[in-house]
């Protein structure tokens, strides 16, 4: 939160207000900056128990996709229609009906772990640690926006606790790291040095008579770079 002093009146007001609600006196932008004066904002208790760790364990739900265990799952059921897919191929001879079969025993397969997987006991309790962060997650950065306001200036009355860089494939993400910090590290605001995003593109092209064929795929990490810093009174 930030105040301001009225030139008229001497009397402190919100920056956000049009005029002086003491006496009246119109403000400019101008004003506005030179007047300003930055104020801790008192910090209610967190409506949850914060640990520390909520910020990785948010990282770690996007890494899953959403849905844990996922992943071994598809290499089974690809593993398997490989499998398959000689077996016809050797037997038979037929490529085009091993692949057709192949294809169908695959879905099959990965519908049938998927069910499997469901039932499991461990399945559903890392499904509910993941669905927990995320909602953990919301509850307290929706606390800490209010509780740590980010700043675009230094100040005279600003001291450092530490500068952090956090590069990460989600804003939200970033941010979020960023605000733990500044809890953890007691910081009464966050200056925002840097908020740019970069891209990463990978892939292989060819060129072949006169034909350009591949496949590249394009990665946007968001960059932000803040200063914690402690408003001295």
């Amino acid at each position: 939160m930030a105040l301001i002093i009225c030139d008229e009146c001497n009397k402190e007001f919100s920056d956000k207000a049009q005029a002086c609600p003491n006496c009246g006196c119109p403000i400019t932008t101008k004003e506005i900056k030179k007047n300003i004066k930055y104020i801790k904002i008192d910090k209610e208790k967190p409506p949850i128990k914060i640990n520390g760790d909520e910020a990785i364990k948010y990282s770690e739900y996007l890494k899953t996709n959403f849905e844990p265990c996922t992943r071994w799952i598809q290499g089974i059921s690809t593993l398997f229609s490989i499998i398959i897919f000689f077996i016809i191929v050797i037997k038979s001879n037929e490529i085009g009906t091993a692949f057709i079969s192949s294809l169908i025993l695959y879905f099959v397969f990965f519908m049938l772990l998927h069910i499997f997987n469901y039932f499991r006991p461990k399945y559903k309790k890392e499904k509910n640690i993941m669905l927990e962060a995320k909602e953990k997650s919301k509850i307290i950065k929706d606390y800490l926006e209010k509780t740590i306001p980010i700043y675009q200036d230094m100040k005279p009355e600003f001291k450092t606790i530490k500068v952090i860089n956090k590069s990460l494939l989600q804003k939200y993400e970033a941010m979020f790291h960023i605000y733990m910090e500044a809890y953890l590290n007691n910081a009464d605001a966050i200056l925002l040095n840097s908020d740019t995003t970069s891209t990463e593109i990978s892939g292989n092209i060819t060129t072949r008579h006169g034909r350009v064929t591949g496949k590249t795929t394009s990665t946007v990490t968001y960059n932000i770079m803040a200063t914690l810093v402690k408003i001295e009174e």
